[in-house]
């Protein structure tokens, strides 16, 4: 066995143990937040964690762009100069972006909302600056590193908030603890990547002009794979957006609560994706296809799995949150985007971006987001009801996946795959969805067993 290959088993091993820590403390979090808040309050920590997570827009593409121009680079290869000569232009626009937006935000009509932004704004150094350390962390194959700060900040928020719980039985004063809480442990985090990786912030760099033009190199190459996953995340995120703004706080809160039961996944997916490019980008060209394939099929029986929890979490809202048993007209569809999602984390996107098909994953994903934002206004103006909305966001995200299947197989030259099996796909998913929604949830698990076996014979032909 060779170095190179024992290096990427150690680093994906070390990445999946990382991240199942970061899964049994974001469960954690989410499980034991509703108890203690009301829904009210709930629904407006949601609100801060959503917009928080649109942030990252304001870094331009340029963690991004050190993402792919040096995705086949060791650390020690790096051009350090010409990163910190950017990087320093990049964290003076970050900071004075973060006063202008915090000053904007406050001198507005001052309400619960305006405060939250406020709050989310003081972010955005601490986002851009802790993102390009962990982009480079990721594209360096530092996986240790990477482990190790990911984590740090979600820990020390659990022990504290743990504590500060015995000690504070406001719920309204709890929202504010916590989000002060989330961004002092944010910058911990942020400082200590600093001391570790000291070089690539203080030492000599080059004039002012040459500066501002290695920035605007890092924003060009990245900007269109940051609007793509922008655009991915509203996908999605409209839908949560839309319920604010049209539906009560409480209604969001409990929305929100349920995209957070398939977000340790997806949040689990997203960062296994990040060392999938990087693995991908270090084989053999003329292995990308039969790579995209074998990847395509394990996910595909893998997926199905993660439609399996459906049952034990229903059973545990029923018995513990109580005032979260209104999902349940909806649940099931939030499950179907879980399975969507997954593979656009794990196949799609690491492969829009080794073939360097950012152009076309930015088409697909503005293209489908026009779709959601429109059908999504349209069937709420007939129908006026949430479960309408995630419908149809799960059909959307749906037909973004096999879009881009459908281009990536045709860059590589793979045949299209049997169109009886596309649809079996979407039939057991629909299957699926319609028992659990009617209740006879025994048949739905059939169905997908069913659904599994044939995957895996599908592998095996493989």
């Amino acid at each position: 066995m060779n170095n190179s290959f024992k290096k990427t088993i150690k680093d994906f091993l070390i990445m999946i143990f990382s991240q199942f820590v970061f899964l049994i403390l974001s469960i954690l979090r989410v499980l034991i937040l509703p108890i203690f808040m009301s829904l009210n309050d709930y629904g407006y920590w949601q609100l801060y964690l959503l917009y928080i997570s649109y942030v990252v827009a304001l870094s331009l593409g340029f963690n991004d762009g050190i993402y792919l121009k040096y995705l086949k680079y060791d650390y020690d290869d790096l051009p350090k100069k010409e990163i910190r000569s950017g990087f320093r232009i990049f964290i003076i626009f970050q900071i004075i972006l973060c006063i202008a937006l915090i000053l904007l935000a406050l001198v507005t009509e001052r309400t619960i909302d305006s405060i939250i932004l406020a709050l989310v704004f003081l972010n955005i150094p601490l986002f851009g600056i802790n993102g390009v350390f962990l982009i480079i962390f990721q594209t360096t194959r530092d996986t240790k590193s990477y482990a190790f700060y990911t984590n740090i900040d979600k820990l020390l928020f659990l022990i504290v908030l743990i504590i500060l719980l015995f000690f504070i039985d406001d719920s309204y004063l709890l929202l504010f603890v916590l989000i002060v809480l989330d961004i002092l442990t944010r910058l911990l985090a942020t400082l200590l990547m600093i001391i570790k990786c000291k070089e690539l912030i203080i030492g000599s760099v080059y004039n002012l002009s040459k500066s501002y033009k290695f920035f605007k190199v890092y924003v060009r190459i990245g900007i269109k794979l940051m609007l793509a996953g922008i655009i991915a995340i509203l996908i999605l995120g409209f839908s949560r957006f839309f319920i604010h703004f049209f539906e009560s706080i409480d209604d969001f809160a409990i929305y929100s609560f349920s995209l957070s039961i398939i977000n340790f996944v997806l949040i689990f997916s997203a960062a296994v994706s990040l060392i999938v490019a990087p693995m991908l980008g270090r084989i053999d060209k003329n292995l990308y296809s039969k790579c995209f394939v074998k990847l395509r099929a394990i996910l595909k029986l893998f997926s199905y799995f993660l439609l399996l929890p459906y049952l034990p979490i229903k059973l545990i809202i029923e018995n513990i949150y109580p005032g979260y048993i209104t999902m349940f007209s909806y649940l099931p569809f939030v499950f179907g985007i879980l399975y969507v999602q997954v593979q656009m984390q794990l196949l799609i996107n690491p492969f829009y971006s080794l073939l360097r098909c950012e152009n076309e994953l930015l088409k697909v994903n503005l293209f489908t987001l026009i779709m959601t934002c429109s059908s999504i206004v349209m069937s709420y103006y007939f129908f006026q009801n949430i479960q309408v909305v995630v419908i149809v966001t799960f059909i959307n995200m749906l037909l973004r996946l096999y879009l881009s299947e459908a281009f990536i197989m045709k860059k590589l030259n793979i045949l299209t795959i049997n169109n009886f099996k596309a649809l079996l796909t979407i039939a057991v998913l629909f299957g699926y969805i319609a028992f659990m929604l009617l209740e006879f949830d025994i048949l739905g698990v059939e169905l997908l067993i069913l659904a599994i076996f044939y995957q895996f014979v599908f592998l095996l032909r493989k």
